[in-house]
């Protein structure tokens, strides 16, 4: 008896060929025996890793100087900001983006605003979210941008869910280091180019809580210059 065996070829993502075997004499039927599963046999498990339930996908439409994968054991504000800490400092001026990973799925926007922002109902904004942070003299500054789910009507100002926002007693944690007390216990109305924003000064130098409506995205930065650059970084300029 000849036999010529073919090893297992590869079709497609979870396709897979069998092995066939061919012989010289005619061929005969095929006995197959079906074994019974008992408790002792247990079936291998499945090679099929379950999918993530969302790819991260950055909103900025310019590259970045620099962009980092972080990945958290467990989701808390300490463990974000020394996330955004790693690394060296990069020169004034740059932007650093960071994407978090727990449990091997992207981080989404519901469990970061639960820790950072658990004031502000995440149930109107994407899964998906994009993290920057900001250099410059006066050190380093995270940012945000999150999507609404719905697209706002082009002639009004979104203003849920962030309407808590400004009432939020967690606004400090946003920073890597204490911005130290607010300027006024108000938020104010601001400009960043054509872009109306909303802004709480501290009394650190660079700390100024800045957020404000790019159609449906929602950009929150602590520092006026970060929120200037990730402005223009969505509209696909250089953001200076």
């Amino acid at each position: 008896v000849v036999c010529k065996q073919k090893r297992k070829k590869e079709i497609k993502e979870g396709d897979w060929r069998s092995d066939v075997c061919s012989y010289d004499h005619p061929e005969e039927p095929e006995v197959v025996v079906n074994k019974p599963t008992t408790e002792q046999e247990q079936l291998p498990p499945s090679s099929v890793e379950p999918k993530p339930s969302f790819i991260h996908k950055s909103f900025f439409r310019t590259t970045p100087s620099v962009i980092e994968q972080s990945i958290l054991s467990s989701v808390s504000v300490s463990q974000i900001n020394e996330a955004l800490q790693a690394g060296e400092p990069l020169t004034n001026g740059s932007i650093k983006e960071n994407f978090f990973i727990v449990g091997d799925e992207p981080l989404s926007t519901g469990k970061f605003m639960s820790v950072v922002l658990p004031d502000v109902d995440s149930s109107a904004f994407s899964q998906d979210f994009t993290t920057f942070v900001y250099f410059d003299d006066n050190g380093a500054w995270p940012g945000y941008v999150f999507l609404l789910n719905e697209t706002p009507d082009a002639s009004t100002t979104p203003t849920l869910p962030v309407e808590t926002l400004e009432k939020s007693e967690n606004l400090a944690s946003l920073y890597l280091t204490p911005p130290g007390t607010p300027s006024e216990e108000i938020f104010h109305d601001g400009m960043a180019g054509d872009t109306e924003t909303r802004y709480l000064q501290f009394s650190e130098p660079g700390a100024s809580l800045n957020y404000g409506w790019v159609g449906n995205y929602l950009i929150l930065s602590t520092s006026f210059e970060g929120f200037q650059k990730a402005l223009g970084m969505i509209a696909g300029t250089n953001g200076s």
